[in-house]
């Protein structure tokens, strides 16, 4: 995967916003690298990813659930995923876990 350069940072400075995405439609993938005084280049860090969810209706009653890999933990990968549904009072509900080979998932009425 290609990356494109998208911010130098002052070395006191820990954390960056990217306001030039969408998250909710896009994937995206991280990675920092940093330069020391004498201006050589660091190893590659650890990349870091966002999860792109979509959620369609099937046949009026039924929530279709998927979503983009989580990719970020390397070899180990995602263990699980905890499927919640956010209530109208802004609290949340467990409703299941699946693998975390599992990208989809089909919400049979709540």
């Amino acid at each position: 995967q290609e990356l494109e350069l998208i911010a130098e940072l002052p070395i006191y400075q820990t954390e960056f916003l990217d306001n030039s995405v969408n998250v909710e439609t896009t994937k995206y993938t991280y990675q920092v690298f940093a330069r020391n005084i004498c201006n050589t280049a660091s190893g590659a860090g650890v990349q870091g990813d966002n999860i792109v969810l979509t959620v369609d209706v099937v046949d009026d009653h039924f929530h279709q659930i998927d979503w983009t890999p989580y990719l970020s933990w390397g070899n180990n990968g995602v263990g699980f995923y905890l499927i919640e549904i956010q209530k109208p009072d802004g609290t949340w509900d467990f409703l299941d876990s699946v693998p975390g080979s599992v990208t989809t998932y089909m919400n049979k009425g709540y």
